[in-house]
């Protein structure tokens, strides 16, 4: 029966998993460049001549234009307002009267409006943010969903308080009023292709069964055994009683705990497993991995939820003696290894392909990269791809060289954790700052 049940895609992430049907919006997209200001809606096709190409989505309008001419005469992205749009059907049929529709935002660099039929969506001023929305009750059978990218150098041209001190890292100071990547906008660091545009995926997601959210799941090597723990909330279908839930890690069973909550099930556990392995980084051992998913049993259906693959280490630091020393499973590690810019200047992803290759280069004694604060969040499939091959990651959080406005309302808002109806909204992944969580 578990065989014939619907599956999540991918891993388990910061957004949350479910088992809803999720659609990536990739083809079919357009894009047309105004003047900072030139309109403030969508435009009609007649309106102002525009030219509209074909463009890449995920990806930055560098990545559309074309821009290896680009590497040696540099467009100015930031000077202009860029107009994405695309259309597509209502994805329901005739079997989900009643199914909700959302639409997913991974990630819009940087100050964004996002219309669906020309009615406004929502904002974005943080290309670091995903967000989703609820758009059931304006679907139409045919739809068209408009992504406008305001010029940030018109916005940094406004005036604002300075700062106490100045970086010598970038030219404009006024960067740091704004959450989004100083890649491109460094002199000397990378070519100046600034990143504007949709640079995550675009999903669609049609709500038909469990949704899993909140998912928190610790893992930790007590030098002998693995321990686990999960924690997660679980909403489903109206009319639907959940009867069990089971944690699967590889063949093994553990059934989890589970008690109504005013929005649906709060679903958790804590287990040792003294049948796993530690992971090791590659200069000290195998990096072993576990497959790892739920079962959700209700009253009307069996599914499947895949969590990834799991990991079970620990880490700590010691500080004996005025030493700063990082321990992994009480091992003292040395750690060696290089900074990472990005697979790609152009889209800030780049193929799969390519960042697997890039990936598989540094040998041992290498066993660790490092995210700077000065780049972009990683996809899930770098930090997946660094769990299989033993690479550590040090994850800086996206500041760094500027004194950020702390002080100012709007800016700590956004980047501080809000957990809210239509928003995944947060500025750091689910991943910890300093080490990938096992």
């Amino acid at each position: 029966m578990i065989d014939q049940a619907r599956r999540a895609k991918g891993g388990l992430s910061s957004r949350g998993v479910s088992t809803s049907l999720a659609t990536e919006i990739v083809d079919g997209w357009l894009l047309a460049s105004t003047p900072p200001g030139a309109l403030e809606r969508p435009p009609a096709d007649e309106q102002h001549g525009l030219q509209w190409h074909p463009a890449v989505v995920p990806g930055t309008v560098a990545a559309s234009v074309g821009a290896l001419a680009d590497l040696d005469q540099h467009m100015a992205y930031d000077s202009y307002d860029w107009w994405y749009r695309c259309a597509f059907p209502d994805p329901r049929t005739e079997g989900d009267a009643g199914s909700s529709v959302r639409i997913r935002l991974d990630g819009l660099a940087t100050l964004a409006e996002v219309w669906l039929n020309d009615e406004l969506l929502t904002t974005s001023a943080n290309m670091f943010v995903a967000q989703q929305i609820d758009v059931t009750d304006i679907l139409r059978d045919s739809n068209e969903l408009t992504i406008c990218f305001r010029s940030l150098a018109e916005a940094l041209a406004e005036k604002r308080p300075r700062p106490r001190w100045k970086t010598e890292l970038v030219k404009n100071q006024q960067l740091r009023w704004f959450r989004t990547t100083l890649l491109g906008r460094i002199p000397g660091w990378t070519p100046a292709i600034q990143p504007v545009g949709p640079w995550r995926s675009i999903w669609l997601e049609l709500g038909r069964g469990i949704e899993v959210s909140a998912p928190a799941i610790k893992t930790g090597w007590d030098n002998v055994q693995g321990k686990i723990e999960l924690d997660l909330e679980i909403t489903l279908p109206s009319g639907t009683q959940l009867e069990a839930v089971t944690l699967v890690v590889e063949e093994q069973h553990y059934d989890l705990d589970a008690r109504v909550t005013e929005h649906g099930w709060r679903v958790g556990g804590h287990f040792t497993l003294d049948w796993v392995d530690a992971w090791w980084p590659q200069t000290l051992g195998e990096p072993s991995l576990y497959d790892c998913f739920l079962e959700v049993r209700t009253s009307s259906d069996w599914a499947r939820v895949d969590l990834g693959r799991l990991g079970f280490r620990t880490a700590s630091l010691n500080r004996e003696d005025g030493r700063v020393q990082l321990l992994l499973n009480g091992v003292p590690v040395f750690c060696r290894g290089a900074c990472w810019t990005t697979n790609d200047v152009l889209s800030l992803s780049g193929d799969p392909a390519d960042l697997r290759r890039t990936l598989n280069w540094p040998p041992p004694p290498a066993n660790m990269v490092r995210v700077g604060g000065t780049m972009v969040y990683e996809s899930d499939e770098f930090y997946q791809k660094c769990d299989r091959l033993g690479l550590m990651v040090w994850q800086d959080f996206m500041f760094a060289n500027m004194d950020y406005p702390t002080d100012d309302g709007f800016f700590l808002e956004s980047v501080q954790w809000k957990p809210c109806n239509n928003s995944a909204a947060f500025d750091s992944p689910l991943r910890g700052n300093v080490l990938r969580r096992k």
